[in-house]
């Protein structure tokens, strides 16, 4: 039984097939979806066993470009901010790019499992 704060009263609040009804609907939003999208996105990417994944993924392919891109400069120098900036974007580009796809992929059905 919920009362009615803006009268006074107690009334039992029925809720539309499929939605909750909420204590104090009149304090409280619902969250926005580009909010919402958000949050499930962070934690996706956030989960333990993901960042894992996508950080060892980032670091092995960060490793390469660098040492492909950036071999002259690494053996000759001189090293300096801008090799610095180089090597971080050679890193976070695969990590950002890793995690892209496996985003992509929340919500769509398991294709390995029908195979």
């Amino acid at each position: 039984m919920a009362t009615d704060h803006r009268t006074g009263s107690d009334e039992t609040k029925a809720a539309p097939p499929g939605e909750a009804v909420e204590a104090d609907s009149s304090h409280s939003r619902p969250a926005s979806p580009s909010l919402t999208t958000l949050r499930r996105c962070l934690c996706v990417v956030l989960h333990p066993s993901h960042l894992r994944r996508t950080s060892l993924i980032a670091l092995l392919v960060g490793i390469w470009l660098t040492a492909f891109n950036e071999n002259a400069q690494l053996l000759h120098g001189p090293w300096n901010a801008s090799l610095a900036i180089k090597i971080t974007m050679n890193v976070f580009t695969p990590f950002v790019v890793a995690n892209l796809g496996l985003v992509s992929r929340q919500g769509e059905p398991e294709a390995d499992a029908a195979e």
